[in-house]
């Protein structure tokens, strides 16, 4: 980038190397000042060469382009105040040109309208058309807060546009709508220009107490605009309502408040446009009302005339001419009357005044007898051709608006037609995460379900566990108190004879005592024998291994064998674990999963012989289930509920299943699992004590 030399150029040029640097030289931000300050060279009109103007214009592209590109548009804007229109039209059309997206549709919204201001003059409705385009797009992008107004600002363009074209109605409407724009959006600031607006539109429709009372409502809102601009506003404000009195004839009305605004020597500069319309309307106002003499009211007339020739602006003298004119024809001087609307004739056609030229013609078709007719005819052929230009435009203006209002229809549908889609889109994401939300739930419900049901089966095996076992202390006690009797009824009762008879005998020494007692005694052996039977049979009760669970399994197979008649069932298991010693889980777990097995043989197999295998192999336990049936491919995905519970089971037990399969081979399952460490003790089958 060369910023630094075109900056240090533009300034030592303009005598403004303050304006950069504070009074120690230090510079300030110069990332942010160098581009604002190239850009106020651009603004002013005068203050460098066309060359040079190209040269920043292009550094300047480069440079937003690169880093900001959406703030392109202070090219655009720079370039149409430059006053070099083939600069402006280069780089409007750049930007223009870009695509749009979410960076630079601000900056191609501010380039239509830059380019729309650049046309409105000579190319009404090329300007309308980029109007339209900068409001379509300012409507459709989020705004920041100071640029809040500008859709109600285009709207108000397009109003002074139609009003140029006297479409007045069609500007009634914009202005009306860019009223109710900045009321919803709360930017009063910008209600005074829109009420005047709208009370100018109501002057050129002739309702004088309307425009009135707009320019009223106009005044109310001066104390919220920018405080830089309230006096501004203010002038604006007392010289349009003085002009409405003035159309309406009111004339010392109109004066007051004129002169009022003359005199306001802190606000006016008497060298400006301002003031030359300004001292013509007073004079002329003054001397319809009587409060000036005709002296007065020309000395007004010629300073605004000497005025208007120093800044070199022709246009507005077309109005002084008429207005002169109409001081001379009240006058009763027709010739300088003549003479003053012929000069107002001249220059309004020279500057393109239409408006001005049908007045001054209107007004020589009454005054100039002699040439009334010829300006009659040019009268009513100018205000011909400008009818029909107006309607022209209108037409475009129309037809502009209608594709507009078609291309906005047709975006509203595209839209309202993705809004569409996309609620179709969502409907069916949250339908499909409906269903799927069910079929989960329904999965769950049935997992929860499945598992009730397992813990039903597992209390009901549980219980017949304890059921076995309460008959096993039921048996054991029936014969402790088999044993209790027989002890105190029988033994116990020959031994107390035995000691009564041998107490009589214990004096004695003859020979029939001799042999009693020693039949006592050979009863007394008897007695000891019953004794040690008894304590046989107790012991082998007490610690004979009975196995509850493995009853369990037999009883399980005994009841399958029952509702199976034709198929055999065998049961082998190792004799020498303590499988009563097994947790309630696995038991429950290896229980089902051999029920489960048998079930699937029965059911499946068409199988004649089964064989159950239970059996402890060191530090595992080894569960089997073999059939003789038609077998299967085992290779093949196992998607039945059997198998799945049997796969549930054995993941419960941590162990590992293997089923083994062929067709018209049979099947096997078998399911290994670790030894829980309280199992490790081993009980006898028999244990008797020595005699």
């Amino acid at each position: 980038m060369r910023f630094g030399v075109y900056l240090l150029v533009l300034l030592l040029a303009n005598g403004e190397l303050t304006t950069i640097y504070g009074q120690d030289g230090a510079a300030k931000n110069p990332k942010n000042t160098e581009p604002e300050s190239l850009l106020q060279a651009l603004r002013a009109p005068d203050s460098l060469k066309t060359l040079d103007k190209a040269n920043i214009a292009s550094e300047l592209w480069e440079f937003y382009q690169s880093s900001s590109p959406e703030q392109l548009h202070l090219l655009s804007s720079a370039t149409l105040r430059s006053g070099d229109s083939a600069l402006f039209r280069t780089y409007n059309r750049r930007v223009l040109d870009l695509p749009i997206n979410q960076t630079t549709a601000y900056a191609k919204g501010v380039a239509h309208w830059d380019l729309a201001d650049f046309l409105k003059r000579s190319l009404p409705d090329s300007a309308f058309y980029h109007y339209q385009k900068a409001y379509g797009i300012f409507t459709e992008i989020p705004l920041e807060d100071t640029a809040t107004h500008y859709p109600g600002v285009v709207l108000l363009d397009i109003a002074n546009l139609k009003n140029g074209i006297k479409d007045y109605f069609g500007a009634e409407r914009d202005q009306v709508e860019a009223i109710n724009y900045f009321e919803t959006t709360q930017r009063t600031d910008r209600l005074f220009n829109a009420y005047n607006s709208l009370a100018i539109t109501q002057k050129d429709l002739n309702r004088f107490d309307k425009s009135l009372a707009y320019h009223q409502k106009a005044k109310s809102f001066i104390s919220k605009s920018q405080k830089s601009k309230q006096a501004l506003h203010a002038f604006i404000n007392a010289n349009n309502m003085a002009s409405v009195y003035l159309s309406k004839k009111e004339y010392h009305t109109a004066f007051i408040q004129f002169d009022s605004l003359v005199n306001e020597k802190s606000f006016l500069q008497t060298k400006t446009l301002r003031y030359a319309k300004l001292l013509a309307s007073r004079g002329y106002a003054g001397y319809l009302s009587g409060a000036l003499s005709k002296e007065e009211a020309l000395i007004d007339l010629r300073t605004s005339n000497q005025i208007l020739d120093s800044i070199e602006n022709n246009y507005a003298k077309a109005r002084n001419y008429e207005y002169l004119a109409r001081i001379w024809a009240k006058e009763g001087d027709t010739i300088n009357s003549i003479a003053a609307a012929s000069q107002a004739k001249s220059i309004a056609q020279t500057t393109q005044n239409n408006e001005r030229l049908l007045s001054s013609l209107q007004f020589l078709t009454l005054m100039d007898k002699e040439h009334s007719t010829a300006h009659a005819k040019d009268y009513f052929r100018l205000a011909k051709e400008i009818a029909q230009k107006e309607s022209d435009i209108q037409e475009k203006f129309a037809l502009i608006r209608m594709e507009t209002d078609d291309v906005i229809a047709n975006n509203a549908k595209l839209k309202k037609r993705n809004e569409l889609y996309a609620g179709l889109v969502l409907a069916i994401i949250v339908a499909g995460l409906g269903v799927v939300t069910i079929v989960v739930q329904r999965i769950k419900n049935q997992k929860l379900l499945f598992k009730q049901k397992q813990q039903e089966s597992n209390q009901e095996i549980y219980k017949l566990l304890l059921s076995q076992k309460e008959k096993l202390e039921e048996g054991k006690k029936s014969e402790q108190k088999r044993m209790s009797e027989e002890l105190h009824d029988g033994i116990l009762g020959q031994m107390l004879g035995i000691r009564l008879i041998m107490s009589g005998l214990n004096d004695r020494t003859d020979e029939d005592s001799i042999q009693q007692r020693a039949g006592l005694i050979d009863k007394l052996q008897e007695v000891e024998e019953e004794i040690r039977t008894i304590s046989h049979e107790l012991n082998e009760a007490s610690y004979g291994k009975v196995d509850n669970f493995m009853r369990s399994i037999q009883e399980l197979i005994d009841n399958t064998k029952t509702a199976s008649k034709d198929i055999s069932i065998a049961f082998d298991h190792s004799e020498d674990f303590n499988w009563d010693g097994l947790p309630s889980e696995t038991k429950i777990n290896s229980y089902r999963i051999i029920q489960e097995g048998l079930s699937n043989c029965i059911k499946h197999s068409n199988c004649k012989n089964i064989s159950v295998g239970f059996h402890s192999e060191k530090k595992n336990l080894t569960l089997t289930i073999t059939d003789d049936g038609i077998g299967f491919n085992s290779k093949a995905n196992k998607t039945g509920i059997g198998f799945k519970n049997i796969h549930s089971r054995t993941k419960k037990l941590s162990g590992l299943l293997h089923i083994t399969s062929l067709p018209s081979k049979g099947t096997q399952i078998k399911v290994t699992f670790k030894k829980p460490s309280e199992t490790s003790i081993v009980y006898p089958q028999t244990s008797k004590q020595p005699a």
